[in-house]
């Protein structure tokens, strides 16, 4: 997942808030069918559903399961990004 991490989860703003280290639920799809663990966007849906009922990722109000859309989730140990994003800059 630290790949995943790397090349996904950015910050972001959502109308006048900001979203420290966020990607979209499509964007998760996106990279995971590029590389290839999954075949479509369903079976990539399944896989982002199943990080997030496992308590990997988390909708960024806890108010969506996982889905194809542009909502923002985070990894659930976040708070550790920005020292690994300092540690491999």
């Amino acid at each position: 997942m630290d790949k995943c991490i790397q090349e996904i989860v950015k910050d972001k703003r959502c109308r006048l808030k900001q979203l420290p280290n966020v990607f979209a639920g499509s964007e998760l799809v996106d990279w995971l069918m590029l590389v290839g663990l999954a075949h479509d966007r369903t079976d990539a849906v399944k896989y982002g559903r199943h990080l997030l009922q496992g308590r990997v990722i988390r909708h960024v109000e806890n108010m969506h399961h996982f889905h194809d859309q542009p909502l923002y989730y985070t990894f659930r140990h976040d708070e550790n990004l920005d020292t690994m994003r300092s540690f491999n800059d």
